[in-house]
């Protein structure tokens, strides 16, 4: 993790989201910039838990989308599985537990990827 996203990481735990924001901006631009897609993937999962943080559901679940998005298409499980559990727990915020539960399933199928615990 490089300064910018892990200051937005601790911003974030310490609850001081705008600061996080800032951080994770920065991080956003310098990812896209040496064109890094696991590390702009990590920043987007992370953006969305301060969109959560903030009350913007349907922002926050885009951010993760997003994420996910990356996230399968670098072949990182990992990643994928995290911002899937963050998507969940964001549709049962919004009432949709049938999709919830449906996302949970995903991630669960997740868990038996081949490799997934030498990259978490």
């Amino acid at each position: 993790m490089r300064e910018p996203d892990a200051c937005g990481f601790i911003q974030l735990q310490s609850k001081r989201i705008a600061e996080a924001e800032q951080h994770l901006s920065r991080a956003a631009r310098a990812y896209e910039q040496i064109g890094d897609r696991g590390g702009f993937a990590w920043v987007r999962h992370m953006t969305g838990k301060v969109l959560r943080c903030k009350g913007k559901l349907p922002e926050a679940l885009a951010a993760h989308a997003e994420a996910r998005t990356i996230f399968q298409s670098i072949d990182l499980a990992a990643g994928e599985m995290a911002s899937i559990v963050e998507m969940a727990g964001l549709q049962t915020a919004r009432g949709n537990d049938e999709l919830a539960l449906a996302l949970f399933d995903q991630a669960t199928d997740l868990t038996k990827a081949p490799g997934l615990h030498e990259n978490v």
